[in-house]
């Protein structure tokens, strides 16, 4: 094993890091995805998919000198590469060894950012790829030097064959000569980065070196190519002449009458000045640059959308201040000859609160992902959680173009993650328990996400054997969690909530997976952080699901702006069911506590700036009452004044002030003045707590 904390050297700057580091995470994470789907469809698109991620891989690897990592990928292509050609099966014991190649790789990938070897061992891995090859009756690719004698180009009848079709198909047959310069330090390198522009053009049918010389990094100088392509030859020799220490190249086509022998060597090279590009004159030079700029997308650095959507809240909050303004004015200026001045600020307010929109709105759209990008990790977790208990699991996912903020991307992958290996551990029955009970061997866990109004909804179902309602509440009493009257007084409902109380677990039998309930309170915390909720549920048998329910963006939030003993609260719409003059309200008095009738309902009635801690006396009666709702509950609010709906930009407490019961942030009002945002979850929480507390005290 190499030494663990040794400091590594890689060919790379800053700049290199960085472009290095998100390739090599965009291709693990499309290995790690298409890896899981070959045990169910290795189909043709698939198997080139993961062939082309290795390739990348060991490409970039072997560019930046990390032999190791180079290595490893080197050995995952070859079985890749007989997967491909249909010469090996797409077993479990196949894709198992493939994705334990592919978590080293992703160690490996780690050390060029750490600098400091892992000690990871990687030779026992490459062994066991090889060794399926070996066992299959495939003979391990030779990427040692003498392979082949530099002449013959292995055109054998199926070679033959394969260029009469591609040439059939409209292909041009190109014969293809690169001349690395002679005072290169890494031709072998250089040899592979032609190799990999030739198979970008199209299929390559034979080199020389052999291919397998050529990608172990053992090529010397010279590379000679006949590839099928449909882009002309002045464009290929154009890409091929970009590639850095490239002392010439020539690309010609083949006619259907010449010989296929091998291409003309390139005695005489179009000299190139050393690493020079084509001149921006030269054919396929423009195509050249647009291939590797990308079509249609460009990479943005995270903070500095960060700061753009800093600047668009500053703007937000100025046109806030601006609609002050404009109406105090007014109100001053009301029937004198001032009032035409005050009509035309309205107009330019309103006409900046319209550009504010739409500029906020693109900002938005710039920072909001697919959730694919989460979905895409979840058949691999599935898979492994249900080999390690012996299940049989099939994940369904739909709604994978939902978009939500990257910030809130970040922060559910870990809960949802948790949820799902819960459903498969704890959830699905053994193949053994399901044929028992009538149901098919394999159990299903679906995912679904999908958008309603300014929310997002996860849902985690499965066809397990569902929640034991009468073990979840006598585990609640043994833990002391709940009292044991509370507990027999309970619905079913509220049974099942308390599987998010801390330590509350069902489980039997205890795994390396958490047992279901365990860590649910973490799971709640974290969404609720996010002015998000969790509900459950579940029936016995049938199964149990989870729904998850966010805001799109952290960054700004739709409110209902009050006032309450001169304080200005943003209640977040998302929270708020209906507003309602206090004047004529069905409020009564029961065991000291004050109800709220709504309907076939009874609401727990707060004093919203007591209840947030505003312990100075009331300087008026509440006039208002607004009715917020969260996880199922609703709770009477009442407040001074309503002011009325307003998109607010969200800012933290700060350190200094830290987190406060009740209070999720803050924003700055239009007279320049700071405006509570309200957590409704920890309040409408506090309120049901208090509520069983007093119904406990008058059982008792």
């Amino acid at each position: 094993m190499a030494e663990e904390g040794k400091r590594l050297e890689f060919e790379l700057d800053d700049e290199d890091l960085k472009l290095f580091s998100e390739e090599a995470a965009e291709q693990i994470e499309v290995l790690d995805v298409a890896l899981v789907q070959l045990e169910a469809d290795a189909d043709d698109e698939l198997l080139q998919r993961i062939f082309r991620a290795a390739h990348t891989l060991k490409g970039s690897s072997a560019a930046i000198g990390h032999k190791k990592m180079a290595s490893l990928t080197h050995a995952m292509e070859s079985v890749l590469d007989a997967l491909r050609q249909r010469r090996l099966r797409p077993s479990s014991e196949v894709v198992d060894a493939l994705l334990n190649a592919l978590d080293a790789l992703r160690v490996l990938a780690n050390e060029v950012v750490t600098r400091q070897d892992s000690g990871i061992e990687t030779q026992s891995l490459e062994e066991e790829l090889l060794a399926l090859l070996e066992n299959a009756g495939e003979e391990p690719a030779n990427a040692g030097p003498g392979h082949g004698d530099g002449a013959d180009f292995g055109f054998a009848a199926q070679a033959r064959a394969d260029i009469a079709a591609h040439r059939a198909s409209g292909k041009s047959i190109l014969a293809v000569s690169v001349r690395i310069r002679d005072d290169s330090p890494l031709p072998g390198i250089r040899c592979f980065q032609v190799l990999q522009e030739l198979d970008a053009a199209g299929t390559v049918v034979a080199t020389d070196p052999p291919r397998q010389v050529i990608e172990a990094g053992e090529a010397d100088y010279v590379v000679r190519a006949v590839v099928a392509a449909t882009l002309p030859p002045a464009q290929l020799q154009a890409a091929l002449a970009d590639i850095s220490e490239v002392a010439g190249a020539e690309v010609r086509e083949i006619g259907e009458d010449e010989p296929l022998g091998a291409p003309a060597p390139a005695s005489e090279p179009r000299p190139l000045r050393p690493g020079a590009a084509p001149s921006a004159g030269e054919p396929g030079n423009a195509a050249s640059a647009s291939r590797r700029a990308g079509a249609g997308s460009i990479r943005i650095d995270v903070e500095r959308l960060d700061g753009l959507m800093n600047l668009v809240g500053e703007l937000v909050i100025d046109r806030a201040r601006l609609i002050r303004i404009k109406d105090q004015l007014a109100a001053v200026l009301s029937g004198s000859e001032l009032a035409e001045l005050a009509e035309n600020l309205e107009e330019t307010t309103a006409h900046l609160g319209r550009i504010t929109d739409e500029l906020q709105d693109a900002i938005m759209r710039t920072r909001m992902l697919p959730i694919r990008s989460v979905l895409a990790r979840l058949p691999r977790i599935v898979r492994d959680v249900a080999t390690r208990s012996g299940k049989k699991v099939e994940l369904v996912t739909a709604g994978e173009e939902t978009e939500l903020d990257r910030s809130v991307i970040e922060v559910i992958t870990d809960p949802l993650v948790h949820i799902l290996r819960n459903a498969v551990d704890h959830g699905i029955e053994t193949p053994e328990e399901r044929r028992r009970a009538g149901k098919p061997e394999t159990g299903t866990v679906t995912v679904t996400a999908w958008n309603q109004e300014a929310s997002i909804y996860i849902s985690v179902k499965d066809d397990g054997r569902g929640l034991d309602f009468e073990a979840i509440r006598a585990k609640a009493v043994e833990r002391g969690l709940v009292s044991a009257e509370a507990a027999a007084a309970a619905p079913p409902d509220e049974v099942l909530q308390y599987i998010f109380l801390p330590g509350l677990s069902t489980a039997k039998q205890v795994s390396d997976v958490s047992g279901r309930g365990v860590g649910l309170d973490i799971v709640r915390t974290n969404i609720e952080r996010l002015n998000g909720s969790i509900s459950v549920h579940s029936e016995r048998g049938k199964g149990t699901e989870f729904i998850i329910q966010l805001p799109l963006t952290l960054a700004t939030t739709k409110a209902l702006m009050v006032v309450a003993r001169g304080i200005v609260y943003a209640i977040p719409l998302v929270s708020v069911t209906e507003t309602l003059p206090v004047r004529g309200a069905d409020i009564h008095s029961v065991g000291g506590r004050r109800l709220l009738r709504l309907r076939d309902a009874l609401l727990p009635v707060l004093e919203l700036a007591a209840a947030l801690g505003d312990r100075r006396p009331a300087v008026a009666e509440p006039a208002y009452i607004v009715a917020a709702q969260h996880a199922g509950r609703q709770v009477a609010l009442l407040v001074d004044h309503v002011l009325g709906e307003q998109d607010v930009v969200v800012k933290s407490l700060g350190e200094l002030l830290g987190a406060r019961p009740g209070i999720g942030g803050a924003t700055i009002l239009g007279d320049g003045t700071l405006g509570l945002i309200v957590d409704t979850p920890s309040l409408v929480g506090g309120a049901a707590r208090e509520s069983r507390e007093t119904q406990l005290a008058r059982v008792a």
